[in-house]
């Protein structure tokens, strides 16, 4: 598709982006649905089936880095979450990922976009496992990221 504008365009956010979408419970799709509301400005309401440890690691990071977020359960194993985003702060203490390399990974990249700086950390489990390949192209673009071993 070629567009063709007689003069300049000008293009603008829209005051509200509202909807409703329904996915499979998955852990990774719900560790991305945390994530990416607690970026944003405004209110999300996120629905987990049986989140587990890792996620409810990546809900306790978020709240150490600013988003406020509300957990109510709402039928057995069904957990809703509401997320309020926006006004990240960099903590003053480390970030507990538990063991979950999803929260540490996708965390990482978030904290690194915002300009903000924190030490994300784990059980010993996660401290074994390999983060070079989340660090080098986050250093790629201008992060400062250090990893041990």
């Amino acid at each position: 598709m070629t567009a063709i504008l007689d003069g300049p365009a000008r293009v603008s956010a829209p005051a509200r982006l509202r909807g409703r979408i329904s996915l499979p419970s998955d852990k990774s799709i719900g560790h991305r649905s945390l994530i990416a509301n607690a970026l944003a400005d405004g209110e999300a309401e996120v629905v987990l089936r049986h989140p587990g440890a890792d996620l409810m690691s990546t809900v306790a990071c978020l709240r150490r880095l600013g988003a406020r977020i509300e957990e109510e359960v709402t039928a057995p194993g069904e957990h809703r979450f509401v997320v309020r985003g926006g006004g990240w702060t960099s903590p003053t203490e480390a970030l507990d990922c538990g063991n979950s390399a999803t929260t540490l990974r996708l965390l990482a990249g978030a904290i690194a976009g915002r300009g903000l700086s924190a030490v994300l950390d784990g059980d010993g489990s996660l401290r074994r496992r390999p983060m070079e390949r989340v660090a080098a192209p986050l250093r790629a673009m201008g992060a400062a990221v250090t990893t041990r071993d």
